[in-house]
């Protein structure tokens, strides 16, 4: 039991972390960027950083809101099904290398429309 408890910790640890890298994304990179854009009003810094710009604006989004559900879900399983650990930890890597490449995905096309 009592290593079933600090086994969760770790599991939501990670989550955590994970939130946490997705949460300075939108604060680093995205917050800065909205408030650069509404104050030069047009984009001054080229097409190809245009383009990266608006992936990276993205995919912060979209990873945070995805993280968000990762941990929903863990909270869900660990509810209903309480006495699983050993498949736990896998279900959680697992919903978090899908939430980073469902992000990637969801934001790739922001590299096709020319910037203005």
């Amino acid at each position: 039991m009592i290593r079933g408890r600090s086994y969760s910790k770790s599991r939501i640890s990670l989550l955590m972390m994970h939130l946490a890298i997705a949460d300075l994304l939108v604060a680093m990179i995205v917050m800065p960027m909205e408030v650069a854009w509404k104050v030069a009003v047009t984009w001054i810094a080229g097409d190809f950083m245009c383009r990266c710009m608006m992936v990276l604006r993205s995919f912060g989004l979209y990873l945070s809101s995805f993280i968000l559900v990762c941990i929903s879900l863990d909270r869900y399983f660990a509810i209903v099904h309480p006495l699983s650990f050993s498949r736990s930890s896998c279900r959680a890597k697992t919903m978090l290398c899908v939430s980073w490449l469902l992000s990637l995905a969801c934001s790739a096309p922001q590299v096709g429309p020319p910037c203005s």
